[in-house]
């Protein structure tokens, strides 16, 4: 407390009082596949069709997931994690820079594609001993230049010396010290890189394993495995989003599964999870590389949806009908089901993709794969993360305040004021802030002996909105009755 010694105004600043809650990003997409170029099992956010083209080198035409991340950026997505899966015999291109063993130079990320890039040596023409540096694709395309960079042994600390001037900024090679003979001049062309062998099932089982997203943790994610919808794959996924709470799984049936009973018996294999949906068919679209038509597994492009509608309406909506589930970048689906495939389908609860005059191409279902009713919709799941997600983030400076009435009164001013805004916003079922929510942060749930164990309580409800299915048009005749 201030001490005053002689009388007059005195103004002072005070704490705010509870503090508002953000939001989250809902539908940041994560893709667990082999991606031609990028770091090994990265967790870099891309933001746009041309970085993931430059960075993790675009589509493949030996893939579905290049195509399904483009898919997701022409319906509507703007964050994505390709999680880059190598096979264990990938290898990195790389070339001696000398031939007395002292310096290598490494490809920067596994792959073939650096295979016959060229690295050439130069002298400086300002120095006795310096190196200019350029890099080559295959096409001898200038791709970076570096000039006047030692490798010399007494010029370790400064910023000319070649693992401080090129490794920290070169995006596609790393020199390598071996000995201690500096490189000699010419062309040095990679050699020996290499894909490996075809993703096995195991790895990318391995890939959706506890450990390896734990730095995403300020969002919540949606994970997809395109070349990978076997159940195995699908079922690792689903675990991991069980332990983490802020996960959903978009998966569909193989491409092979192309009748609806094989869709069925595939989801047969799969783990009942409200944090899942399953979808089928696959959809069509125009591969550029082999310049033809090409099927392709669609939950990429779901994904897509689901973050559109997510900005477009907001994430208690479900990602489905003519117009929020509309399918964009596609030429056709690969099959289309009419009216009894669709009630077997969503009666399996496999969502089916349609196509109709009076619908376009677009989604038609929004079921996860529950059995239990309470979480039998899509946005039920996804709301209650984005709630319980936002309200994480934002309550850690209640940790080691004093448990009290006017701490929990501040709790509640909180939580309260963050519903309100999104019944406002039109996220719950209900017209008055009473019907859509409630928070109880007091004595009632608080006694004295939860307080003496450390614990301060929330209880927080909230009415998720739920979708218009069936809809029902009534006719009768009417009567002609006379004057």
């Amino acid at each position: 407390m201030a001490n005053y010694n002689s009388a007059g105004i005195y103004t002072e600043r005070l704490p705010g009082g509870s503090v508002p809650v953000a939001g989250v990003p809902t539908a940041t997409l994560v893709v667990y596949a082999y991606f031609p170029d990028g770091l090994e099992k990265d967790t870099t956010v891309i933001t746009s069709w041309p970085e993931f083209e430059r960075k993790f080198g675009g589509v493949n035409a030996n893939s579905d997931a290049g195509f399904a991340i483009r898919g997701f950026f022409d319906n509507g997505g703007q964050r994505v994690i390709p999680f880059r899966v190598c096979a264990a015999n990938a290898a990195k291109a790389s070339v001696m820079a000398d031939t007395t063993a002292g310096w290598r130079i490494d490809a920067l990320y596994k792959g073939a594609k650096y295979t016959n890039f060229s690295v050439v040596l130069a002298a400086n023409a300002d120095t006795t001993t310096n190196f200019d540096i350029t890099v080559k694709d295959t096409n001898s395309t200038i791709l970076e230049v570096w000039a006047n960079v030692s490798f010399a042994s007494t010029d370790t600390g400064l910023p000319t010396y070649v693992t401080s001037k090129v490794n920290p900024y070169s995006a596609y090679i790393n020199f390598v010290k071996l000995g201690g003979t500096t490189p000699t001049a010419g062309t040095k062309t990679l050699a020996g890189g290499t894909d490996g062998t075809a993703l096995a099932t195991a790895d990318i089982v391995t890939a959706c394993g506890a450990g390896n997203l734990d730095r995403v943790i300020d969002e919540n994610i949606i994970l997809i495995a395109p070349d990978n919808p076997e159940a195995a794959v699908v079922n690792a996924m689903i675990a991991y989003a069980t332990t983490r709470k802020d996960c959903f799984v978009i998966a569909c049936p193989a491409a092979t599964d192309i009748t609806i009973a094989l869709a069925q018996t595939w989801w047969g294999n799969i783990t009942r999870s409200q944090k899942s949906a399953a979808y089928w068919p696959y959809i069509t679209i125009y591969d550029e590389l082999r310049k033809t038509k090409r099927n392709i597994n669609p939950v990429g492009h779901l994904a897509g949806i689901y973050a559109r509608t997510d900005a477009n309406k907001n994430v208690g909506k479900n990602p489905a009908g003519t117009v929020d589930g509309a399918l964009q970048g596609i030429v056709d689906l690969a099959y289309v089901t009419n009216l009894g495939e669709r009630d077997t389908l969503y009666g399996s609860k496999i969502n089916p993709l349609i196509k109709s005059s009076g619908t376009g191409m677009c989604v038609w279902g929004a079921r996860t794969g529950t059995t239990d009713p309470e979480w039998i919709y899509i946005n039920h799941e996804r709301l209650f993360q984005f709630v319980e997600k936002a309200l994480y983030k934002a309550t850690p400076w209640i940790a080691f305040e004093n448990n009290t009435d006017t701490l929990r009164l501040r709790v509640y001013s909180q939580v309260n004021g963050f519903l309100s805004g999104l019944h406002n916003d039109g996220y719950f079922a209900g017209k008055t802030p009473s019907e859509s929510f409630f928070v109880i942060c007091d004595r009632s749930n608080n006694p004295d002996d939860s307080v003496a164990r450390g614990e301060l309580i929330v209880d927080v409800g909230i009415a998720p909105a739920k979708p218009a299915e069936f809809i029902r048009l009534r006719f009768r005749q009417k009567t002609l009755t006379g004057k």
